[in-house]
């Protein structure tokens, strides 16, 4: 995640490896490895032997946009007016889940949960010769 998104969620997500980019080379927080680049953020992740989740800011699903073979998008039916959009999804993916939850006393609005697959992805998994 971008170093925007951490500070905006204030703390390391419990059971995840959390890797923050960040242009400030002092940047640190305990518990955080911390990258400069996509390539050190890409060896970080290696290092780790884990599964890679971008979370965000906008500039970096951007970046990450071109290289990512599935998007896991989280869409909340509400009025709220965001001050940010992104493309995230294009005709190289094809949505292979979508599952609606109701909303929920504790929700403020229902949600819809897609998964999204890179095409070539997809036709090498579904490929039998």
């Amino acid at each position: 995640m971008g170093r925007k998104t951490f500070d905006s969620i204030g703390r390391v997500l419990p059971g995840r490896t959390t890797i923050v980019i960040t242009r400030d080379k002092t940047w640190g927080q305990p518990g955080v490895y911390s990258a400069n680049s996509i390539t050190e953020t890409l060896q970080k992740l290696q290092s780790t032997g884990r599964k890679g989740f971008v979370v965000g800011g906008s500039s970096v699903y951007e970046v990450f946009r071109t290289i990512v073979t599935e998007v896991w998008l989280t869409k909340v039916w509400s009025q709220a007016i965001g001050d940010t959009r992104i493309a995230l999804v294009s005709d190289d993916f094809a949505l292979v889940e979508c599952m609606r939850i109701s909303k929920a006393k504790e929700d403020s609005a229902p949600t819809e949960l897609q998964r999204w697959v890179r095409q070539i992805i997809l036709h090498k998994s579904t490929n039998t010769h």
